[in-house]
């Protein structure tokens, strides 16, 4: 998943199946560079991590957006409906140290409301 048609995805599925408990966000593109460290998303550019909001692809004018750190492109993407406050990440840490069960012990100890979740920052 690249970050270009998260929120148009997310929108369509909810509008056939309804809502959902959570949404998990993991964009990753291995060809493109793409990277998330703590919550920003870069694009590999000639050895140099450029955060996402600064690149050229940022700029597109149907899908482009200025947030880098995913917390905020959920905000900006759904227009407010989603607060980056509201918004959970699990860490490589997390992933890395407790694994399937400490992510699944995470999420399932979160309350239960409209959420979404930048959840992997596993670079």
């Amino acid at each position: 998943m690249t970050l270009d048609y998260c929120v148009q995805e997310a929108d369509a599925v909810v509008s056939v199946l309804g809502e959902m408990d959570a949404w998990i966000i993991c964009p990753f593109f291995l060809q493109g560079g793409r990277y998330t460290i703590e919550d920003i998303h870069y694009v590999n550019d000639s050895d140099t991590l450029v955060p996402a909001g600064d690149t050229e692809f940022a700029k597109d004018a149907a899908f482009g957006y200025k947030s880098s750190n995913l917390r905020d492109w959920v905000e900006e993407k759904t227009n407010g409906r989603i607060l980056a406050s509201s918004v959970v990440s699990i860490s490589i840490q997390l992933l890395r140290k407790g694994g399937p069960d400490a992510v699944c012990q995470h999420l399932c100890s979160l309350q239960k409301v409209y959420k979404i979740r930048d959840i992997v920052n596993a670079t």
